[in-house]
């Protein structure tokens, strides 16, 4: 009796199987967004942590890299930042970098003879001809390396600095400048002093910082303070040429 409904009552049981299997995969289905949101949302976060230098290509030279382009939060940045050439290699400088300026090696003897910063040598025309003819010999009449005296050192200052033509003497100077304050003075301008009796017997050319170069008959050409003792007593003005 059992052997003769037991085809009805498997295929019975098939299909109740099968219904549940079906009733089982569409509540998995409508659960399966959330979860693909939950897995899409963890794979962004993952990946928006993630910054990249694209497009790097090397040469057969390990000492060469040439970065094409720079991308950051997708910005292109790479036309902002300067490229310079250093041997052996390339790179990249910021603009803070490219304000770093190293003085020349005159403006930092200068600078420290003046008791000055290096920025504050600007005329390096100026301070090569000093340099040129610091610890000449004085010689009174004199206008050469071999010996030169205080005006003829501000003539040929004048005339090669300046491109002005000045008289020869430290008097004629004098007559000629135009009085100023020693509080105006500037780089430049002439400091007289009377170091024999009365009136101007010399001069100098003034720096900054109170100090000036001039031929000095002790020490020849050099630079000396304003007012150290010897030229305070002996300062007769200050002038300015008229360039």
């Amino acid at each position: 009796m059992l052997r003769r409904f037991f085809p009805f009552i498997l295929c019975a049981f098939l299909f109740s199987s099968c219904t549940g299997l079906k009733q089982l995969g569409s509540a998995l289905n409508k659960q399966s967004p959330a979860l693909a949101a939950s897995q899409d949302q963890s794979i962004t976060q993952t990946n928006s942590e993630i910054k990249f230098l694209n497009d790097i290509s090397g040469t057969s030279s390990p000492a060469v890299l040439q970065v094409n382009t720079i991308q950051s939060n997708g910005l292109d940045i790479s036309a902002k930042v300067p490229k310079i050439h250093v041997t052996g290699y390339s790179q990249y400088v910021t603009d803070a970098m490219k304000e770093i300026v190293v003085p020349a090696p005159i403006q930092i003897k200068y600078a420290e003879m003046l008791g000055t910063d290096a920025a504050e040598i600007q005329n390096l025309k100026l301070f090569e001809f000093i340099d040129d003819w610091y610890g000449t010999r004085y010689r009174m009449g004199g206008a050469t390396k071999k010996g030169i005296d205080c005006s003829a050192l501000v003539q040929l200052m004048y005339s090669d600095i300046y491109y002005t033509t000045v008289p020869r003497t430290s008097k004629e100077q004098f007559r000629q400048c135009r009085r100023i304050s020693t509080t105006e003075l500037q780089e430049g301008d002439l400091v007289f002093f009377h170091t024999r009796g009365r009136g101007v017997s010399h001069v100098g050319i003034y720096l900054q910082n109170n100090k000036f170069v001039h031929a000095s008959r002790t020490g020849g050409v050099m630079i000396s303070d304003m007012y150290e003792d010897y030229f305070v007593k002996r300062l007769v003005g200050a002038g300015r040429m008229e360039l």
